[in-house]
């Protein structure tokens, strides 16, 4: 066992002289190899359709194209528009380079009453008050076609938070909502209807006109993933690995020569171990008899169809069966004066509470795998559980 003990800790020490050598080399890797992020400029064309009648002039009346000219899609230029207006927005309409604040442009042209708005934006709402929700859209708009043509980058989940927001203020049954990716493709994994009224809007739709918009931005011709994410994500398993080896080796060991903590003290801090002799416990019983041997104790008192106090050795050689007499085991053991005992049962005692009527111990230590005191709380002033 000695031997054994030995074998680990050395294990133990050398993973962890591993494990300190690893972390140096990684600090010493990512020191000398810094990231790199080779960048080029790259112009892309996106084109979102939209319907139009044969008078491009009338199609045009009450509709307004809303461009999101924040920090998030600096670089975007529009190459044409089939829209009466063309403004841009970011703390504001008419505002350039500020907040992203969409949630309010398109809330401040419902109320104007553009029938047909467009919006050219990434979807991400952030506000000068630092807030990113939509909650500047409110009431309830009829007869209005809204269109959402995304730029190159863009996050599912903060156009699906804008989306929802509009579905709460838009009626399905008389609107138009639709998402558009950079080459016109109707994305409708993000939720929309298409219920305006084009024929009461212009008298024939025949025709499409796109909305071109050149949108110009750096994408990074580096290492996608950074390599110090990379080092670092490998460094991380590694030491995950070393310490579940440390925590196996430190733990795995032979179980019979092995005595849980709680269940040692329990036992040096005890007058006696009164031990159920019972079949309903027979596997603890014997994993209690190991224990007891690794602690020193010599004797126990204990109860089954009977009760007594004999040796260690005599109650190893007793199989567990029979009736559980633990009120008898209990009043014994006060008799015998011991004021703290470990009491090892399941607590389903067969004989009456009323032979223990006068028995009190300052503790009882109660040890099981299920266990129950409710009927044990008049016999002790401290009950503590440990369970096997």
């Amino acid at each position: 066992m000695r031997k054994s003990k030995n074998t680990r800790l050395v294990a133990i020490i050398i993973i962890a002289i591993m494990m300190a050598v690893s972390v140096g080399y990684t600090v010493w890797m990512l020191h000398t190899h810094p990231d790199v992020y080779p960048s080029t400029t790259v112009t892309t064309t996106m084109t979102a359709k939209q319907e139009s009648n044969h008078s491009v002039v009338n199609s045009m009346e009450k509709s307004v194209l809303l461009v999101d000219r924040s920090g998030s899609t600096a670089g975007t230029t529009i190459a044409g528009s089939n829209y009466e207006s063309v403004l841009d927005f970011s703390s504001g309409i008419g505002v350039a380079s500020g907040y992203s604040e969409i949630a309010e442009a398109i809330q401040e042209e419902l109320e104007a009453g553009y029938l047909r708005i467009g919006v050219i934006s990434d979807m991400e709402e952030y506000r000068s008050d630092g807030g990113t929700d939509w909650s500047a859209l409110n009431g309830m708009f009829s007869n209005v076609e809204v269109k959402i043509y995304l730029t190159q980058n863009f996050d599912d989940s903060e156009v699906l938070a804008g989306m929802q927001a509009l579905e709460s203020v838009l009626d399905k049954s008389t609107c138009t909502l639709r998402v558009y990716d950079s080459y016109g493709t109707v994305l409708s994994r993000f939720g929309g209807f298409d219920n305006f009224d084009y024929e009461a809007y212009l008298d024939s739709m025949s025709e499409e006109v796109p909305v071109e918009v050149v949108n110009t931005y750096v994408s990074n011709a580096g290492n996608s993933i950074p390599y110090s994410d990379q080092i670092l994500e490998r460094e991380f398993w590694f030491l995950a690995f070393c310490i579940m080896a440390i925590l196996l080796l430190a733990l795995v060991g032979d179980s019979k020569n092995t005595t849980p903590a709680p269940i040692g003290q329990a036992i040096h801090q005890s007058d006696g171990v009164l031990l159920d002799g019972s079949g309903s416990v027979a596997g603890d019983y014997d994993k209690m008899i190991s224990y007891c041997e690794n602690e020193g104790k010599t004797d126990v008192i204990r109860f089954a169809d009977d009760v007594k106090e004999i040796s260690l050795n005599k109650a190893k050689k007793l199989p567990a069966g029979g009736r559980t007499a633990g009120y008898e085991a209990m009043k014994l053991a006060y008799e015998k004066g011991m004021k703290r005992i470990m009491l090892v049962t399941d607590g389903a005692f067969t004989d009456e509470p009323a032979i223990a009527k006068d028995v009190k111990f300052e503790k009882i230590y109660f040890v099981g795998t299920t266990l129950s005191i409710e009927r044990l709380k008049s016999f002790a002033d401290e009950i503590e559980e440990i369970y096997l």
